[in-house]
């Protein structure tokens, strides 16, 4: 039994026991392709979920547009209006309603055109709207005039507001901004969508209220809304002060930016070299006092002069 187990101990002599294991390059490389898997797994659920909840939004909003337009049809009377507001249960969704009216002189037939619109900003950051439209016609003699005279007293207030000095300075506040909008090629249609759902809140607030003690403050609001909407754009506040300063209403500014885009990238792909310096010759160019000196020289002096003073003259070497 002894010479078994004395048989079956590993002889020290022969060496010591090898272990089995990894090691420190095998184990970072492991770590750095496990790194790599994660991260590309991380990136796709995350992309996963923003278009999950772009899709939510977008459903979201279109079922606000749909009942907006569920309640213009289903609505008794018929008039030029807009209405606005934001979602309860979301914040981030806005809609709007907006009836128009046209009149078709051929047919002498009065069409309204309801749009219902709602909008939210996606997981890039960009604005995303959804729009329903609907025709109606068959309207009353009775709401056709009805119409026809709100149209009237809305055109008479614009023209109005025209006139006023405030009605100026926003008229003029708003072409710059446009101009400079088009100059850095931003979303100019936005903004100009935007500006149209200011004036007819304007507007509604005028036929409803008057110009009553709140008109003052309610301008002041719409004023703040879209300075705000101007921030989402990211705009230099630098860059458009110095735009402001130098706008010129006879520029196109879309064709200047065009135009500045086209020559800089033919001064990316045909750079200026510097203009080489004339050969030296007899170093005169190194040396301006030698280049002065031989100038005075040769400098043709009056003939009336005195002697004594083109003695002197000759004495300082100032002349030959």
């Amino acid at each position: 039994m002894k010479s078994k187990i004395e048989k079956s101990m590993p002889d020290p002599s022969k060496g010591r026991l090898k272990h089995v294991g990894f090691t420190l390059i095998e184990v970072a490389a492991a770590l750095v392709v496990l790194s790599m898997i994660l991260a590309s797994v991380m990136m796709v659920m995350s992309r996963i979920t923003s278009g999950m909840i772009d899709l939510q939004s977008e459903i979201q909003a279109f079922t606000v547009a749909r009942q907006n337009m569920e309640k213009l049809l289903t609505s008794a009377e018929v008039s030029d209006k807009s209405d606005y507001g934001v979602l309860e249960t979301n914040a981030d969704i806005d809609w709007q309603t907006i009836v128009e009216p046209f009149y078709e002189p051929i047919s002498k037939r009065m069409w309204i055109r309801g749009v219902c619109t709602a909008g939210y900003t996606d997981s890039k950051g960009q604005r995303k709207t959804v729009e329903l439209t609907c025709w109606l016609t068959g309207l009353t003699a009775q709401q056709i005039k009805q119409i026809l005279e709100q149209q009237k007293r809305i055109e008479e207030m614009m023209k109005q507001f025209s006139q006023t000095e405030y009605g100026q300075q926003i008229f003029e506040q708003r072409q710059i901004n446009v101009a400079f909008l088009e100059y850095k090629g931003l979303d100019v249609d936005a903004y100009k969508e935007f500006t149209e759902q200011i004036e007819r809140r304007r507007i509604n607030y005028i036929a409803e209220n008057g110009f009553d003690e709140g008109y003052e403050e309610f301008l002041t609001g719409l004023a703040e809304e879209e300075t705000n909407f101007l921030y989402q754009f990211n705009i230099n506040y630098d860059e458009y002060v110095n735009f402001y300063e130098t706008y010129d209403p006879q520029t196109d500014y879309s064709q200047l930016r065009d135009q500045e885009k086209q020559q800089s990238s033919q001064e990316k792909k045909n750079p200026v070299k510097p203009a080489e310096s004339p050969p030296d010759s007899g170093g005169s160019q190194d040396n301006p006092a030698v280049q002065n000196d031989t100038d005075t020289k040769n400098v043709k002096l009056p003939d009336n002069l005195p002697p004594e003073i083109l003695e002197q003259l000759r004495g300082a070497e100032i002349i030959k």
